[in-house]
């Protein structure tokens, strides 16, 4: 997993969301939370479903699965070819 690299966005999703715990509005909806705690303090607008299941079906997730994979690969090892490991 790669280190956490500060942003002032980043910074102000967490300075959002530390003011919010124990907030009782988001009960079981934790996506909701971290999309309000990005949109909010850095004005803007994110667009998702209300839960991981609605955003995963909008974005078309399951069809979409085998190319990001690709291309995370392909991003990640620069010509998508896996690198050897051992």
């Amino acid at each position: 997993m790669e280190p956490h690299v500060p942003t002032a966005r980043t910074e102000k999703a967490i300075a959002w969301a530390r003011q919010h715990l124990g907030t009782e509005s988001y009960a079981s909806r934790c996506l909701a939370f971290v999309e309000d705690a990005y949109e909010r303090p850095n004005e803007l607008e994110l667009f998702g479903g209300d839960c991981a299941a609605e955003s995963a079906e909008l974005y078309a997730a399951r069809e979409n699965a085998a190319a990001a994979a690709r291309r995370m690969q392909a991003a990640r090892f620069g010509d998508g070819t896996a690198a050897a490991t051992g």
